[in-house]
Formats: C-alpha cells, structure tokens, sequence
C-alpha cells in the first residue's frame, strides 16, 4: 500500500484495423451474418482524419480546414459503399472553402465524387480521360453510388 506509482503519459494514435473476410456465426437455426468493411475503408477513413486534423487557412492560398457537416456527409458515403469490397483506396483531397473530393481509379476508368462545403455534391464518371457522365445532386438528395459501381465493371 506504501508503494509510490509512477507518472505515465499516453499519446493517442491511429490504428488501422486488421480486418478479416466476411464470417457466418451462429447455431443452424439461428444465423447470424457480420459483414466487415471493406479493405479500402480503414484507408480512406484515415485519410480523412488527416485532413481534418491537419487543416488549416493559408493567406492568399484559401481555407483548407474540413467544416464538419462535409466530414460528416463524407462518412455517410463511405459507410454506404463499404460493402464494395474490391474498390481501390481512393485518393482524398481537400478544397479551398471546406470541401472534399474522393476520387476511385480502376484501369482507365475513374469514378470522383466531391462534396463541397455548400452542402453541393458533384460526381464525375471519366474513361480514357473523357467525361462519360457528371451531375450535381443537392444536399437533400440520396448519394447515387452508380459511378462506383460502373467503375467495377471494367
């Protein structure tokens, strides 16, 4: 009881989960199904996180922080087309004002979604460098996750 504890200082860090193929558990009557995200999800998350964390206003260049209803939307999305197992890691960007772009490439084929900070999404299906397909859906709209799948298709 007389012993004198030591002073221990922690600094938090980003762990990647190791994740593991999808798993049935369960007796034969009652079947439970987990289904674990996507490989490309822990990287895309962190990659986020970064920008986030990492933001900031430079004078003369623009504002670089997230605001955090973008973030918010953007996790949304993810979490919506995580279960697209076979997408690559996509490459995240931060815009002048808040805003964010996601961008999947397969092959020739890219697939860009980019949220901007008026609550404006924007996607842009690419083959070869050609515009196949683009739109702008307002904030209240559904996030189509069509690009992604037609990027899959190639």
């Amino acid at each position: 009881m007389g012993e004198a504890m030591s002073v221990m200082t922690t600094q938090a860090e980003l762990v990647h989960p190791e994740l593991r193929p999808t798993r049935i558990h369960g007796s034969p009557f009652d079947q439970t199904v987990l289904i674990e995200p996507a490989r490309w999800l822990s990287s895309a998350l962190a990659q986020l996180w970064d920008l986030e964390h990492t933001g900031q206003e430079i004078p003369g260049f623009g504002d670089f922080r997230l605001n955090t209803p973008t973030t918010m939307k953007v996790r949304q999305f993810l979490a919506q087309v995580s279960d697209l197992a076979s997408l690559p890691v996509p490459s995240t960007t931060v815009i002048s004002g808040g805003g964010v772009s996601l961008a999947w490439k397969v092959g020739e084929r890219e697939a860009k979604y980019t949220f901007w900070p008026e609550g404006v999404l924007t996607f842009v299906q690419e083959e070869t460098g050609e515009i196949k397909n683009e739109d702008e859906l307002a904030a209240d709209v559904p996030i189509s996750r069509k690009p992604l799948e037609w990027l899959l298709k190639s």
